[in-house]
């Protein structure tokens, strides 16, 4: 999307993906900052755990076995349809998309509500 990277962060829980050497250096060299919950405790990361929630029970609960790469594309389509496309309603009826870049809605998309 052309958004720098610089200044954000990366919140996940202790798992082994998000704390290895390779991955925190990547995140790193992006200008990412990194943090991480205290505990095994899902609570101490709801809003993620509630995303991992709406993705699998959602979207991808109907699609019946994948292999990795149909799960693969099915997951890149859903975050993408939920960054850029669904309007929330916790953003005043925007995408998390047009929040953060600042720009306008979809004018095909007048059907939200106020």
């Amino acid at each position: 999307y052309g958004i720098s990277t610089e200044g954000m962060i990366h919140h996940s829980d202790r798992g082994v993906q998000y704390a290895s050497k390779q991955y925190t250096n990547l995140l790193l060299s992006q200008g990412i900052r990194i943090s991480m919950t205290q505990t095994g405790d899902p609570l101490h990361n709801a809003l993620a755990e509630r995303m991992n929630n709406t993705l699998k029970n959602g979207w991808l609960f109907n699609e019946g076995d994948m292999d990795f790469r149909q799960a693969e594309e099915a997951v890149s389509k859903s975050v993408a349809m939920y960054n850029n496309a669904r309007p929330h309603r916790a953003l005043g009826m925007k995408t998390p998309m047009e929040v953060f870049s600042g720009r306008g809605g979809n004018p095909l998309m007048e059907y939200r509500y106020n």
